[in-house]
């Protein structure tokens, strides 16, 4: 029995955070305005600059993000940090990007 309970808090652990970053990337793109075209979790290289990694932790997630800016009307590469230091993916709101291009 408490090897199902440990197993269901994993599955239902793992569901809040998959859609907690599928939110909070759809609401950062949407309110800056980008047409998000694709995203994914870094597990593999291309690895974003070494001091994007250096300054992330363990309760942040990185993204590799491509998006289509309609002010200047060209797709950005980049990544994209989720969730606060101190409170992960609790922290909605906390998102800050780093474009490939600058």
């Amino acid at each position: 029995m408490p090897f199902f309970i440990a197993l269901a808090s994993v599955v239902l652990y793992l569901s809040w955070h998959f859609a907690q970053v599928h939110r909070s990337v759809i609401r950062w793109a949407a309110s800056r305005r980008f047409k998000l075209l694709a995203y994914h979790r870094l597990f593999l290289p291309p690895w974003p600059p070494a001091l994007v990694i250096v300054g992330t932790w363990k309760s942040q997630v990185l993204l590799s993000i491509r998006v289509y800016d309609e002010s200047i009307h060209r797709i950005r590469n980049g990544w994209l940090r989720l969730g606060s230091p101190w409170w992960g993916l609790l922290d909605a709101d906390a998102a800050e990007v780093f474009w490939a291009d600058e």
